[in-house]
């Protein structure tokens, strides 16, 4: 899963990239990106790890990508283009970073401080894009069209039906994916690299001080959005802070400051949600091992995620749910009570599987 972290100047959003990954950055290279890995905190690992007393516990993971500044011009961006485009069409999900802190010495683009007006913006700047992107495709069928026979025009129409509808709707102020009916309809188009087809997540950068009216933030931006775009509030400047602490002193801290989940584990749990993606587990005495695979896959699909040969040569796997084998205690006790199922190729895995792969190469 490849996220990238966006938003406007000056919004918080590489302190954020910067807390989800606590600091384990590689900046650089190709588009002058800075690449970071989030482990995302599972409670479930760890007591399966105990169980096994595994010498090794393996996290999922979650590559964050902070972009590259906006381009500016006479005090305001100007848009995405260039290797800014290329790099967020290359993403699975985007998180939107918006200004809600209060800091003097950062001054804010617009100079008035409006979390909702600054999302609303960015999601117009997408919109834009997207527009760009299905005129230049539609010029092109349009020109396909007098130089192709009647008896193939139809799929040439069709399409152009369905360009035009998504582009009916980013010109009422909506997003692509909204316009989009079927699974077939979002598969023909996702090689245009269209943004607002994309997972969208906002990241409400507050100030320590509205940690406790974080609800109403979210709320209030929510509403202005007018659409189902979830919204996390996360305090970026302290969650860095936190990162940096070793975890006994992260979950002190915490607790004195009466907050009970971490705002980068919301969001990390949101970009789950969004993404429809599950958790499956490989556990025993070498290692235990956390596993992200799309909700619906198949058993010899997500075999494949351990290693190409294990889906090659699948035979079954032998399952336990999570829940059944906390209450089993291991799986020799999970086995004979019954609780250890043999599944085929075309079984679909489900969040918190316990899994043993049998192959054959």
């Amino acid at each position: 899963m490849q996220v990238g972290i966006v938003g406007l100047p000056q919004s918080g959003k590489t302190t954020l990239f910067k807390a989800a990954t606590r600091g384990k950055v590689q900046s650089g290279g190709k588009h002058d990106l800075s690449r970071g890995i989030a482990k995302i905190d599972d409670a479930r690992l760890n007591l399966l790890s105990e169980i096994h007393d595994s010498q090794k516990t393996t996290s999922a993971e979650v590559l964050y990508l902070d972009s590259p500044p906006l381009k500016e011009g006479f005090g305001k961006h100007v848009g995405i283009e260039g290797d800014l485009l290329a790099h967020l069409q290359a993403c699975d999900e985007l998180v939107i970073v918006t200004r809600e802190f209060i800091n003097d010495s950062v001054a804010h683009i617009h100079e008035t401080l409006d979390p909702a007006r600054d999302v609303v913006e960015f999601l117009m700047d997408l919109s834009f894009v997207d527009q760009g992107i299905l005129e230049r495709r539609l010029s092109k069928l349009n020109d396909s069209l007098k130089s192709t026979k009647t008896k193939d025009k139809e799929p040439i129409i069709k399409e152009q039906e369905l360009l035009n509808r998504i582009s009916a709707s980013l010109n009422e102020g909506k997003l692509a994916y909204q316009a989009i009916n079927t699974a077939q309809e979002a598969k023909s188009i996702k090689g245009f690299g269209l943004l607002t087809t994309k997972p969208l997540i906002v990241a409400a950068n507050i100030d320590e001080s509205s940690i406790l009216s974080s609800s109403d933030i979210e709320n209030e931006i929510s509403q202005a959005i007018g659409n189902n775009t979830k919204v996390i509030s996360i305090c970026a400047k302290l969650e860095a802070e936190l990162s940096e602490m070793n975890p006994e002193d992260e979950m002190e801290f915490r607790s004195e400051l009466n907050i009970e989940e971490s705002g980068i584990n919301r969001l990390v749990s949101a970009s789950y949600e969004s993404l429809g993606l599950i958790t499956f587990f490989t556990t025993g005495p070498d290692e235990t091992r956390a596993w992200s695979i799309k909700n619906g896959t198949e058993a010899q699909v997500a075999a494949g995620q351990i290693h190409s040969d294990i889906q090659r040569g699948f035979i079954r796997a032998e399952i336990i749910s999570y829940e059944a084998l906390i209450e089993s205690g291991n799986e020799s006790k999970a086995r004979t009570n019954g609780l250890l199922r043999q599944e085929g190729k075309n079984y679909t895995m489900r969040d918190g599987d316990v899994v043993n792969f049998l192959f054959n190469v």
